[in-house]
């Protein structure tokens, strides 16, 4: 292994260390780690391995969604034993070969050190260290959408094999998430476009697809012949028209334009390199950059979507947060060979004001509900001026300042995102969910057989509690007939 490489691992090895820094002080989430926890331990208690409907919190509900985060959380169950720990492993280890295809994936369209950057800036974007850290299916997702890139540039290159890697990372999508594990389809169906005249190629594009099909059909095939309806309506994608438990944000289509900077700052050079990529075309990836037009393809068609979807979900953040970071990575770097050196400490600007929007949680609340202080106006104004200043320097200034600030604001922006992860592993992350494992230890202390659990109904899911219900081990799921709720 070359000395790049090892920087490669050792760098991975520690943004994955951070990972399971503390992971298992927090309690397990309600959701939707619970749901995924009580399904994986359905699995181990009742050899459930195909459908866990009988033994899931809701039934259909929650077991609905397919099942290989269920399925590896079940093995790490029967490995560790039931903790919260064993429930995240896999989440972490997916983490890790998310950074990995990132890493490969970027170094075929920019620098070592920007692709090195760029799994810097995922590792360390709030959202996805959270969700890594809980028995999810979104980084798991991007782990195998990002696998499935990179088969696909590979294959693209000529590598053959690259169709079965792309098969197996396609099949695990399909049975990690419905509707949106689909989008490697958009990666391939370029590459059989490109290869037309090769029959093999074709073939080879084929075998990816349909490989990966067949190592899903038997889940999908075995819920739909024993649920009919029921199982299929899942696949019509309700969150796309319709306003899913409550789950709409108060900016509509410009909440993942907001949740993204907040993630990390640096995801806002993605927004702007696509602005200035439709004014200024030579922006644009060139046509044999195979891997940058679908890495940006991936970015502008995902941040459409979603922004038009009717349901907005925090944890959805993390599937935009791959191709954002590729975009605004390789944007970053294409701004500096093409752009002017105004519009380069410009850029500057912008990313340290959105660093302080990101920052500042008190900020953003605070403005949400419309509640200014001195505070509140000290930082709006940094912010503002951070932005303006670029504009209004005299030129030699903005010279010497956009060679000489790309460091110490990129780089910066990077250890302050860290900083604040490590902070949040020590101190806990302010939105984590508590008191489940306080409340079993009551119930389970003491000689009830039943309890009255009340609620606020919104929809069908407030009558349960997945984070009460691991911790009760199936009380809520009625797995013991002599107690109820």
């Amino acid at each position: 292994m070359t000395q790049r490489g090892h920087t490669v691992v050792a760098t991975i090895m520690v943004l994955t260390g951070m990972l399971f820094l503390r992971i298992g002080s927090a309690e397990v989430q309600p959701w939707d780690e619970g749901l995924y926890a009580m399904r994986a331990l359905a699995i181990v208690e009742h050899d459930a391995w195909m459908d866990q409907t009988p033994y899931a919190v809701g039934g259909l509900y929650s077991s609905t969604p397919p099942p290989l985060t269920s399925w590896a959380v079940a093995a790490s169950i029967h490995a560790l034993g039931p903790s919260p720990t064993s429930l995240r492993l896999y989440g972490v280890l997916c983490s890790a070969l998310a950074m990995a295809m990132l890493y490969l994936v970027m170094r075929r369209i920019v620098t070592f050190e920007h692709a090195m950057l760029a799994v810097v800036v995922l590792a360390s974007a709030l959202p996805w260290w959270w969700y890594a850290r809980q028995a999810m299916t979104e980084v798991p997702l991007m782990a195998f959408t990002l696998t499935a890139l990179w088969a696909a540039i590979k294959l693209q290159e000529g590598w053959k094999w690259g169709a079965m890697v792309f098969a197996a990372a396609f099949g695990s999508a399909l049975l990690t998430k419905m509707a949106v594990s689909l989008l490697p389809i958009l990666f391939i169906i370029p590459v059989a476009l490109h290869h037309r005249r090769n029959f093999v190629m074709v073939m080879l594009c084929l075998v990816g697809l349909v490989g990966g099909i067949a190592m899903a059909a038997p889940w999908y095939m075995h819920m739909a012949a024993t649920y009919g309806n029921d199982f299929l309506l899942a696949l019509t994608v309700p969150q796309a028209r319709d306003v899913v438990e409550g789950n709409a944000g108060r900016i509509g289509p410009l909440y993942y334009a907001n949740q993204l900077p907040v993630a990390h700052a640096l995801t806002a050079v993605a927004l702007i390199y696509v602005a200035a990529a439709v004014v200024h075309r030579r922006l644009l990836p060139e046509r044999r950059q195979v891997a940058a037009l679908l890495s940006v393809g991936w970015y502008v068609l995902a941040m459409l979507l979603f922004s038009v979807s009717a349901t907005k979900n925090p944890h959805y953040v993390v599937m935009l947060l791959p191709p954002a970071v590729i975009t605004a990575v390789y944007g970053l770097e294409r701004l500096l060979m093409h752009a002017t050196r105004r519009t380069m400490v410009a850029v500057y600007g912008i990313v340290l004001a959105t660093s302080v929007w990101s920052l500042l949680p008190e900020l953003r609340a605070s403005l949400r509900y419309v509640f200014v202080d001195t505070w509140v106006a000290a930082g709006v104004g940094l912010m503002v001026a951070l932005t303006a200043l670029p504009w209004l320097l005299p030129r030699r200034v903005v010279d010497r300042a956009s060679v000489s600030l790309f460091k110490p604001v990129v780089y910066g922006v990077c250890a302050a995102m860290v900083a604040r992860l490590l902070w949040m592993s020590l101190q806990g992350y302010p939105a984590e969910i508590r008191g489940g494992r306080e409340v079993a230890r009551v119930l389970l202390g003491g000689s009830a057989r039943t309890f009255d659990y009340v609620y606020h109904r919104h929809n069908g899911g407030d009558a349960f509690n997945p984070q009460l219900d691991w911790y009760l081990h199936g009380w809520m799921s009625g797995w013991s007939v002599t107690k109820s709720y």
